[in-house]
């Protein structure tokens, strides 16, 4: 059963940033820790049943806990007063009995009063609303847990994170994003400017999915974004039980966006179901997965990424969603759907829609994977990420929405090693093709720089003979190494282009250009020196090569390089 809240939206927090700071009780936390739960959703009431529990008796802890259950109604009565007289919530989660020390308030600043500890079972932009309405009532020093995560691209660009949201709220600054994401970043990657934290700091509880598990008291595990050991220490002891362990994640922000890209990496995996990839398939693609999440949580938050001993806490969690989870379920009936459907196949004129698989296995609710997946990419898209660095996000979303087959996300895992040792060769290309452009551009320019020479020489030389065909001669060789110096570097940086009939024709002044500077130079080194003629044609060597290596620069020479020997000829 999937918790009722959701993160369609966090709903717009313009009026609510000129409101007065929350002003607490002044109480002493030298006592025991009073816990106060806002919210009656499902899973705000599977957790009131297990910290009922934890705290009856205890000597850390208030015996009393109260929970803040919104104005509905359940069969003409008021949903509170049916909570208490039938000690369960029918609407939400009937069956399920709560401890005689759990008690419903409609009033929500009689809920909170005197609270050290808020556990929020309500969406982020929810909580802000209600947050005013609880100043002077809950304890200065109160700490925050939520229990609603989730990952939303503001519309100027930002990365809320839920946490953050009501930790700002709590604080007095609602609406300032966590993250701030700007798409001028590095096209390497996002470079969100991650704000100062504030106070009170508030953790998140990850692992909504495991809602029937918690309920019926079967062994699960669930994960604390906290980063004070103490306070994490003491959210671990609430929630700890005989079949619930509780594991700590380093932050808020790394528990926060594994939640948010475990239903994801769900997605691959239910398309593997799907189309019968087997077993070994699936374990693939979830260690692949692994992966781009802990590369994602480094790209996102502008910090190195995890180290796999410190991300460990995210294995329990990839493997529920990807082996039990709704987003696994949902798109392996959508793999299914495109596969074998007579008129939804990949191309076909009616592909499967998620609304309709949704509905028929959800109940109506969307599967969070996909509004995941959705707001991933638009994040991606948005600061120009390289969809090469997230290969099976980047394939999960065509399968989704692009009606690719659903055999790609398999493909794409049975060739991982393929893609990297393709994705080396690619960088072993670029770096030796960065040296042959280098290499071919001296020799260019070598060769350029002989041929001019020996040909301005020769012809002065000639000239001063005062032979009128000499002159001739002298003054056509000059012009054809002039030309011959811009045609080379145009031809050789640029590409020869199309052979077309102009371009055999330059080529054709090209080498005659060529020969009547070799001629101009061979006839000044006997004339002047006295040295055989043959002398005089090795003089031209390096350029007679240039030449010859002039067509096979268009591979390799970039177009700034170009311009930058051009203007140097």
């Amino acid at each position: 059963m999937q918790p009722s809240v959701s993160l369609d939206s966090f709903g717009s927090f313009d009026g609510l940033s000129s409101s007065a700071p929350v002003e607490a009780r002044a109480a002493p936390l030298g006592g025991r820790e009073r816990v106060a739960i806002i919210g009656a959703c499902e899973w705000g009431t599977a957790l009131a049943r297990v910290i009922g529990a934890a705290t009856h008796g205890a000597t850390r802890f208030e015996d009393t806990v109260r929970m803040w259950v919104p104005a509905e109604r359940l069969d003409g009565q008021r949903l509170c007063d049916c909570i208490n007289e039938a000690r369960e919530n029918g609407k939400y989660l009937p069956g399920v009995k709560l401890p005689i020390n759990v008690v419903a308030e409609h009033s929500i600043r009689r809920a909170v009063s005197g609270a050290t500890l808020l556990v929020f079972a309500v969406p982020p932009h929810h909580a802000v609303r209600l947050i005013p309405r609880m100043r002077r009532a809950y304890h200065a020093n109160a700490r925050a847990l939520c229990l609603v995560t989730g990952v939303q691209m503001g519309a100027d660009g930002t990365l809320l994170l839920a946490s953050t949201v009501v930790s700002r709220a709590l604080a007095g600054h609602a609406g300032a994003p966590a993250l701030a994401v700007h798409p001028t970043a590095s096209p390497g990657g996002l470079a969100p400017a991650v704000m100062p934290a504030v106070t009170p700091a508030v953790s998140v509880l990850v692992g909504a999915d495991l809602l029937p598990d918690v309920v019926h008291g079967r062994p699960c595990e669930l994960i604390i974004g906290c980063p004070d050991a103490p306070t994490a220490e003491l959210w671990r002891t609430l929630l700890t039980t005989e079949a619930v362990h509780v594991v700590v994640a380093p932050s808020a922000a790394i528990a926060e966006l594994v939640a948010h890209f475990a239903p994801i990496v769900a997605l691959a995996a239910g398309f593997a179901d799907g189309v019968g990839a087997g077993g070994n398939a699936k374990a693939a693609i979830v260690r692949h997965g692994l992966c781009e999440m802990r590369r994602a949580v480094g790209v996102l938050l502008r910090t190195p990424e995890p180290s796999p001993l410190a991300f460990s806490s995210a294995l329990s969690l990839l493997v529920s969603e990807c082996y039990g989870g709704h987003s696994a379920a949902c798109a392996a009936e959508f793999a299914r759907r495109a596969r074998l459907g007579p008129d939804s196949g990949p191309r076909g004129a009616r592909a499967p829609r998620w609304e309709e698989v949704g509905h028929e296995l959800l109940g109506g609710a969307r599967a969070r994977g996909v509004r995941a997946l959705r707001t991933t990419a638009r994040c991606l898209r948005a600061a120009g990420v390289d969809e090469r660095r997230f290969p099976l996000i980047a394939r999960t979303y065509e399968v989704a929405f692009l009606r690719r087959p659903p055999e790609h996300i398999v493909a794409t895992c049975a060739h991982d090693a393929l893609w990297r040792a393709r994705a080396r060769r690619r960088m072993a290309t670029a770096m030796l093709r960065g040296v042959g452009t280098l290499a071919l551009a001296c020799l260019v320019g070598v060769g350029v720089f002989l041929l001019q020479r020996e040909a301005m020489s020769a012809a002065l030389h000639v000239e001063r003979l005062g032979d009128g065909a000499a002159r001739t001669v002298a003054a056509a060789s000059y012009g054809a190494a002039v030309c011959c110096v811009h045609s080379m570097l145009r031809w050789a940086l640029f590409g020869i282009g199309q052979l077309r009939a102009r371009s055999l024709a330059a080529l054709a002044a090209l080498l005659t250009a060529g020969l009547l500077a070799a001629a101009a130079a061979a006839e000044r080194a006997r004339a002047v020196h006295g040295v055989p003629a043959l002398c005089g044609w090795l003089a031209v060597v390096p350029a007679a090569l240039a030449l010859g290596f002039a067509p096979l620069a268009r591979a390799y020479v970039q177009q700034p390089l170009g311009e930058f020997l051009l203007e140097i000829g």
